[in-house]
């Protein structure tokens, strides 16, 4: 999508040209990333011990169903 005023050059308040950011880089500044270094790594390794040592998994909860009709409140 481009317009007449694409190639014109932005200056702020002081009078400094803003250069524009081609949405290729722009898109980067979003893209996920792992804060804390190793974190997914330690996860995983700790994720694998548990299995090789055959730690018990939780079982979800049983889902009880909410009855059909709603008690009659006084």
């Amino acid at each position: 999508m481009s317009s007449k005023y694409d190639n014109m050059p932005l200056v702020d308040k002081q009078g400094h040209t803003i250069h524009r950011m081609p949405p290729s880089e722009r898109a980067k500044i979003f893209m996920p990333f792992d804060a804390l270094k190793g974190l997914r790594e330690a996860l995983q390794e700790t994720e694998g011990r548990a299995e090789r040592a055959g730690a018990p998994t939780l079982a979800p909860e049983p889902f009880e169903a909410a009855p059909d009709e709603a008690p009659d409140i006084p």
